[in-house]
């Protein structure tokens, strides 16, 4: 936690540790310094040597001198202890002179500021009103800035930490000025590396104190440098091993990584801070507020909690993170929970990280028209902490772009170290009793934030962000229902409603296999029975469950009137899909299928009471027709046909008709009790049934088609199934029966939909009765009325309509998926006049009429089988001025060229060059595309058209610079230069260089062309990405550039290795590395620096490019100089990269070592094979650094991933390994077994 934005942050541990009185202060000469003007330890021993008037020749002086010419030479203090310094004065002079010397260089001028003391003994005090200090200054400020009256401890009679009331004071470590500061106090000051040693080595006093307080408290630095004398002699010889939970703390200015560094290896963490031009304001000011928190904790609670009142969107990052704080906390967590009013619910989406790191998306305003109406919204910057990491930037484009949430994040819901410290025997599952059928309680932190949900639990913020949730624990739903039944009595219905139906959700059982797998093995051992059959239909029941709908929401709805439920939860009905095909036997068909009714039953409850929640029913309407349709084989129904409610309907509709096969008689009586008001489910399924002519008698037929209702009868959804089944027994129809549908078809529906205008009504009506009665004389049906005269009646409400519409009338609605096919038909522009046949292509071109899946393109045709006549085409309108891109780009698309002849490529290629910059740019890419696929079969015949054409294209490219993007889109991502290069046109262009035959032969010494090189020259002459862009394909062959002519690569490729411009280095390095790094030794050589300055710049090893960049430099490391035998990458070389880069490299690196010796050892001879196999463990003893930041368990794993796999030199690579290793995380860590999975018959290398 933050107090100030830009101030330290404080671990969560460290504040609560302060808060409960288990922490010591250890202050050094910083807080004098600060704000006292105090020297600090160098600065002390400038001034006693120039009050003793050590002579110019001191050794004293001259040490204290070099002190400072060191520091500054390599920018790292404290090279020379102060102690050393001190230490040689005493040879010069009085142990008694020095002393009050330091005493009378430490005294405070009167008006001195003791602000800073005072700010560190508040925060030294406990709760109970001790005070834990311990200073190493030998100042007495601390006592002056006391208010009340503080005991003083001073060595070597120290308090015992082992007695608790004994810490309670101010404890002077190293001695204490007189009051009049002329000399040290009851005793003397610990100054000189002898004293030192007394206090720390040889009496062991001082080590014996800070064990004991190190054992029992956190211990926090203030005011010392990492290597201060004191900080040094404190830590020393402590057993602080890697991986131990940090109970030592240090203030630290830089950044945190640098900081980190300082104090690791000592067992200490640093909280770091920023520095400005040597002060250290930030610190002391973020000191300040954590001491006024001291001073009375739960008066910073409230005030905290206040600030919360204004909700996460209108604060600060370190603002939103103190309230973290507060809430993760459990005295802080019951008074946010008592918040009055309680903080809002919005605070739900700062403490879920998945909420923090949603996706960002536009805002709720959803029922916008359009996307100007609605506001762009990034979750993080709503609602991230200062402690989060600053997830990548994702904007309106990026479709595909998606947030990880880091396994680090704070998440207010989680049990933190201290809710598992007090935890009960109620916070767990039993064996048996009352806690073995019971769920086990939340830690009481997180029953306080079950509170506070519960408090606001009628705000919409609330559902919203539980709708987002898999569940909430069972006593956090009993709350919220016990709120806002019995406390909230003025609750939004809607707000209550989803809360109820959120629950319901929860509560029904979500798709398992255990159960499927349970009643197969029961069927398998005991037969059907009529147990398994109440199983099996209670696996097929509908159950509510969450939908997805909210995922993309960054935010949640706000408090207003009206508020709709469906902008709060998004429900769906569940239908359970079996995990394998089980086929009931046809004798237990008559009790299943009852069963399975019920299914349906309530399936239309549950859809009908959502539709109603969310003001729509296309859930129930949207049901597949039973009889399907004839499909092409391009086409898939079968997902939608299977699942959800259309696939239970149309299992039970088959497993009815098997009935039906069976058992007539029972099938009759099972339809029968099928609900007869019902307009969507059972309408469907009596309306199919209808048509069985064995199940229902011709004048029940016509009672179930009369008796729909009218939304029923006219519902498209139902009107395959309705038509198909009035088409098969229209002829059996008592006529009374067949004259009253005839006049139900005439009469049209009589239901309008809201706001639709009466004329628009009335030609819906007239289009619907057309068709229905189109489509059933076109089947046979015979009306007993004039066809003519009504259909020339109704026409005039619908003057468009046309009889053929009608012959799609019973085609499905269900939607449709599969591949859209081209159709390249031509035959219709070979007879139209050159002039006209893009006029006529175009308009022949699109989707057709009568099928969705296909798409004519007849110029594709014309270009692929008549390449002549579609040139011909474009010639004649480029004498017009016309260059139409569609068509171009047809034309040279990879189908219509792949057969063209030499000559007729340089044809092409001649129109081309004819073409101005301006209409070739609307197509570059193709005409790129086409030069580099297809240049190299007739170069070599028409070699001054090829270089006409490629010094068109980069003129394009220069002349239209807008042009050249690649058509990979990048965003706000990184640039992708490889991917990028590939897919533009300045890299296509370089490409089809490469096809010039000119260059194809050439030998060492030979020159590279001047034309060749001209072209290349005005490709990298580009601007911006397009020049870019040749420099990662040039790259690529950086080794055959250098092999030619190094001047040239020198001048044009090299350059921008060695440049400024970050992004022409970057491109430069991608191309290289993705040519894998090949180099030989004279280039790899010459760029050595450079490739080995890279591996430590972070921005390049977060690319794809690391794993090659590895191998490259590993590779310099096995090979050796033809002359010297000198490695091209040296021992020390290899080790100071391997400490620079970073633990990825490292752990690449031991990736390619080990893949690379396993692979030469199975393609070598026995020499070879013999070096590959010495190589890991020689790399390991000479070139992996020995460093404790190369112990980590990325680096450990694959170390013993390298040990294991080698068995005939285990002995010899595990006692390489050994001192490298740490500790591997359980979750990450690999089981070996040295017996009986390595060596399983060699007992001797056990031994070994």
């Amino acid at each position: 936690m933050r107090f100030l934005e830009n101030g330290p942050q404080l671990p969560d541990e460290l504040l609560t540790a302060r808060d409960e009185g288990r922490v010591v202060f250890f202050c050094g000469a910083g807080v004098s310094r600060e704000r006292a003007g105090l020297p600090d330890f160098l600065g002390l021993a400038e001034k006693v040597i120039e009050e003793l008037g050590a002579s110019a020749d001191s050794p004293a002086r001259k040490l204290l001198n070099e002190s400072a010419e060191i520091g500054k030479g390599v920018g790292i203090d404290g090279l020379i202890s102060a102690d050393r310094i001190f230490g040689l004065l005493e040879r010069e002079f009085l142990t008694h002179d020095i002393e009050a010397e330091v005493a009378k260089a430490l005294q405070p001028p009167p008006d001195v500021d003791l602000s800073a003391h005072r700010i560190l003994l508040d925060l030294a005090t406990t709760p109970k009103g001790k005070v834990q200090l311990v200073t190493t200054n030998f100042d007495r400020l601390f006592n002056d800035a006391s208010r009340n009256e503080i005991r003083s401890w001073m060595a070597p009679r120290l308090p015992d930490p082992a007695r608790h009331k004994d810490i309670d004071g101010i404890v002077y470590l190293h001695g204490r000025a007189s009051d009049e500061y002329s000399n040290a106090e009851e005793g003397s000051f610990v100054l000189s590396s002898a004293q030192f040693g007394r206090a720390y080595l040889a009496e062991g006093w001082a080590t014996r104190f800070f064990k004991e307080i190190m054992a029992r408290h956190v211990i926090v630095f203030v005011g010392y440098g990492a290597d201060d004398p004191p900080v040094h002699y404190l830590l020393e010889g402590l057993d602080r091993r890697e991986g131990q939970p940090s109970q030592l703390y240090a203030f630290q200015p830089g950044v945190p990584d640098e900081a980190a560094e300082k104090w690791r290896y000592k067992g200490v963490e640093a909280i770091a801070y920023p520095e400005e031009n040597g002060s250290h304001h930030t610190l002391w000011e973020s000191l300040a507020a954590w001491a006024e928190r001291a001073k009375s904790l739960e008066d910073w609670y409230q005030s905290v909690i206040q600030l919360a009142g204004q909700g996460p969107a209108s604060l600060q990052p370190h603002e939103r993170g103190q309230v973290a704080h507060v809430v993760s906390t459990e005295e802080g967590a019951e008074i946010f929970s008592k918040g009055d009013p309680p903080p809002p619910a919005e605070w739900l989406c700062v403490f879920d990280p998945a909420r923090r790191y949603a996706r960002p998306w536009y805002a709720t305003l959803r029922y916008a028209d359009t996307s100007s109406q609605r506001t762009f919204v990034d979750p993080f910057e709503l609602y991230g902490l200062d402690s989060d990491t600053v997830p990548t930037g994702i904007g309106p484009d990026d479709h595909s772009a998606k947030r990880e949430i880091p396994p680090d994040a704070w998440d207010a819901f989680a049990t933190n170290p201290s809710d598992r410290q007090n935890l009960k025997d109620e916070n767990f599952p039993a064996f048996r009793g009352h806690w073995s059928t019971h769920v086990p309680r939340l830690p009481l932190r997180l029953s306080r934030m079950n509170d506070w949900l519960a408090n606001v639990a009628d705000q919409p913020a609330a559902i919203w962000w539980a709708a987002h949730q898999d569940g909430l624990h069972l006593d956090v739903q009993g709350w919220i229902s016990h709120t806002l039944q019995h406390r909230k009595k003025d609750v939004s219905p809607v707000i209550r409603h989803a809360w109820e139906y959120l629950f319901d959700a929860w509560r029904e059982r979500l798709d398992g296999g255990s159960e499927w797998h349970e009643l197969q093995e029961a069927i398998k051992r005991d037969g059907w029975d009529s147990h398994a059959i109440r199983k099996y239909a209670a696996l097929h029941r509908p159950y509510l469950k969450k939908a997805d709908r909210f995922s993309s929401e960054p935010k949640p709805p706000g408090e207003k009137e009206g508020i709709r439920f469906q902008e709060l939860v998004s429900l769906k009905v569940g239908y359970p899909k079996p995990y394998f095909r089980m086929d009931i036997p046809g004798e237990w068909l008559a009790p299943a299928i009852p069963e399975l009714r019920k299914n349906l039953e309530y399936a239309l409850l549950l859809e009908t009471e959502l539709a109603e929640l969310h003001g729509h029913d296309h859930g129930l309407r949207d049901i597949s027709p039973i009889i399907p349709d004839d499909e092409p084989d391009n086409l898939r129904r079968n997902h939608q046909r299977t699942e959800g409610l259309s696939g239970s309907v149309l299992s039970f509709a088959s497993l009815f008709e098997q009935l039906m096969k069976m058992n007539i008689d029972s099938a009759r009586r099972e339809f029968a009790v099928w609900p007869v008001k019902d307009d969507t489910i059972f309408a469907r399924l009596r309306i199919w049934a209808g048509g069985k002519a064995r199940l229902v008698t011709p004048e029940s037929f016509g009672e179930i088609i009369l008796g729909l209702s009218d939304d029923a009868f006219w519902d498209s959804h139902h009107q395959r199934d309705l038509l198909l089944a009035l088409k098969e027994r229209w002829h059996e129809l008592p006529n009374e029966s067949r004259q009253d549908i005839e006049q139900r078809i005439l009469e049209a529906r009589t239901t309008k939909w809201a706001s639709e205008e009466d004329k628009k009504y009335e030609e819906r009506r007239a289009w619907e009765t057309l068709t229905r009665l189109q489509w059933l004389v076109d089947n046979g049906c015979e009306f007993s009325f004039d066809l003519g005269a009504e259909t020339e009646k109704l026409r005039r409400a619908a003057p468009d309509w046309k009889p053929e519409y009608a012959t799609t009338a019973a085609e499905s609605l269900e939607g449709r998926s599969g591949r859209v096919e081209t159709d390249t038909e031509y035959s219709p522009l070979l007879n139209e006049p050159i002039g006209y046949i893009l006029t006529k292509a175009r308009e022949l071109s699109g989707r057709a009429e009568d099928d969705v899946f296909t798409k004519r393109d007849p110029f594709a045709g014309l270009s692929t089988e008549r390449p002549v006549r579609a040139l011909s085409a474009l010639t004649h309108a480029a004498r017009q001025e016309e260059y139409p891109q569609w068509a171009w780009k047809t034309f040279l698309g990879f189908e219509a060229r792949k057969n063209d002849k030499p000559r007729f490529s340089a044809l092409i290629a001649e129109r081309l060059c004819r073409c101005p910059d301006s209409a070739i740019s609307d197509f570059i890419h193709d005409a790129s595309s086409w030069t580099s696929r297809k240049s190299k079969g007739w170069i070599s015949g028409f070699p001054e058209t090829f270089d006409r054409l490629i010094s068109k294209l980069i003129g394009v490219l220069r002349s239209q610079p807008s042009a050249g993007g690649s058509g990979l889109l990048r965003g706000n991502k990184k640039p992708d230069w490889v991917n990028e290069a590939s897919n533009s046109p300045a890299g296509e262009v370089a490409e089809a260089l490469f096809k010039d035959p000119g260059i194809g032969g050439l030998k060492k010494g030979d020159e590279l062309p001047r034309e060749w090189l001209a072209h290349a020259e005005a490709l990298l002459s580009l601007t911006d990405d397009s020049r870019r862009y040749g420099i990662v394909i040039f790259s690529l062959r950086l080794n055959w550039f250098y092999l030619f002519d190094q001047t040239w690569t020198e001048k044009h490729l090299l350059s921008a290795m060695d440049g400024e411009d970050m992004d022409d280095r970057n491109a430069f390095w991608r191309g290289f590395l993705w040519g894998q790094g090949g180099a030989n030794q004279e280039l790899y050589l010459r760029i050595k620096p450079n490739l080995l300055a890279i591996a430590g710049e972070q921005n390049l090893l977060e690319c794809e490019c690391r794993d090659m960049l590895a191998a490259t430099i590993l590779s310099g490391w096995i090979r050796e100089n033809e002359k010297t035998r000198e490695r091209w990458v040296s021992d020390k070389e290899m080790r100071y990269v391997l400490l620079r880069a970073g633990d990825d490299f490292r752990v690449n690196i031991l990736w390619y070592l080990d893949r690379w010796s396993k692979d030469q050892e199975t393609d070598s001879d026995d020499t070879d094979n013999k070096r590959w196999s010495d190589m890991p463990a020689e790399f390991l003893r000479n070139a992996w650094p020995r460093q404790k930041i190369a112990r980590t368990p990325a680096a450990s794993r694959r170390l013993c991933k390298i040990a294991f796999s080698d068995t005939s030199r285990f002995p010899e690579l595990a006692k390489i390994i050994l001192p490298p290793l740490t500790k591997i995380h359980r979750k990450e860590q690999g089981y070996y077994s040295i017996q009986y999975v390595t060596f399983p018959a060699d007992s001797s290398i056990i031994r070994q």
